[in-house]
């Protein structure tokens, strides 16, 4: 038995050898899509937050130039503009 598969070895190995560097190259390149993937989602939700970062500074930067009691009647007057 053990003859056997030593004999089938020899006559093979290259062929075994062929076909697990194919794998290897498949899992390789399925992993570099699944990371690239997952890059493109960071970048997204990075862009995300920024977006609302710049949007809260606006707000800020803009109720601070108001006077007292003006973010106030400012709000009033856009509430009501709604309705």
């Amino acid at each position: 038995m053990w003859a056997l598969l030593l004999g089938w070895w020899q006559n093979s190995y290259a062929a075994v050898l062929k076909w697990v560097g194919i794998a290897f190259a498949v899992l390789l390149v399925w992993f570099n899509i699944k990371q690239s993937g997952r890059k493109d989602e960071q970048a997204d939700e990075l862009i995300a937050q920024n977006k609302s970062v710049e949007k809260a500074n606006e707000v800020e930067t803009d109720v601070r130039r108001l006077g007292d009691g003006a973010a106030l009647d400012e709000l009033r007057n856009d509430w009501s503009r709604k309705q």
